[in-house]
């Protein structure tokens, strides 16, 4: 099950993190403060990439989807308590709409997702020796991340989206683009608008 297939799982969302941790916004005009607008939160777990290379990539999601980012870093997590029913568990961000958890983890399938809630981005075994590349397909990967969170599956368009269904391996990442083609951007954007307040151009509304 690992090396590019992806598993959608249903069903209630438990935390999994600790309350003592920083969330940063990545909104251009932000001052790196915590952001009280909804927003999709990207955290790195156990340093699974620099923070500044994973920064680099979610900012780079604004293009095809303009909403308020934000970037948490944990040090652990129990990938297992994601997948628990635990709605007592108290949120780490009550302002995220969404939540993408980066892990760095070759025991750990490339990526989870409950659709409309979170997903997980396992980027072990897309690492070459070439940086150039490696930022390419770290775009990528928080591209696919960002949309599975939305509830955006693998589509046909092999051709320009990197939601491509045979895309999803490191033998075949290179082969798309780095933007969604309507067949994502469409559930993308369905997802996004339910949520208030949750884009750049409108001002935050708590839900």
């Amino acid at each position: 099950m690992k090396n590019g297939m992806s598993w959608v799982m249903v069903g209630w969302v438990s935390c999994a993190l600790g309350a003592d941790v920083t969330v940063e916004s990545l909104d251009a005009s932000s001052d790196g403060n915590k952001t009280e607008s909804p927003h999709v939160l990207f955290v790195n777990v156990n340093g699974a990439v620099s923070a500044a290379e994973l920064k680099g990539a979610v900012t780079n999601i604004v293009y095809e989807a303009p909403v308020h980012l934000a970037y948490a870093s944990v040090p652990r997590m129990d990938y297992g308590k994601l997948l628990q029913k635990n709605p007592e568990n108290p949120c780490l961000d009550r302002s995220a709409k969404l939540v993408v958890y980066v892990v760095n983890d070759p025991q750990t399938v490339s990526f989870v997702s409950v659709p409309k809630e979170w997903a997980l981005v396992n980027v072990a075994g897309f690492e070459t020796n070439n940086p150039l590349l490696n930022s390419v397909r770290l775009k990528k990967l928080m591209l696919k991340g960002f949309a599975l969170a939305c509830g955006a599956g693998g589509n046909h368009d092999s051709t320009r989206c990197v939601m491509a269904v045979d895309s999803f391996s490191p033998a075949t990442i290179d082969s798309t683009g780095i933007s969604y083609s309507p067949f994502a951007s469409a559930p993308v954007q369905t997802t996004l608008d339910s949520f208030a307040g949750i884009y750049l151009d409108e001002p935050g509304v708590k839900k």
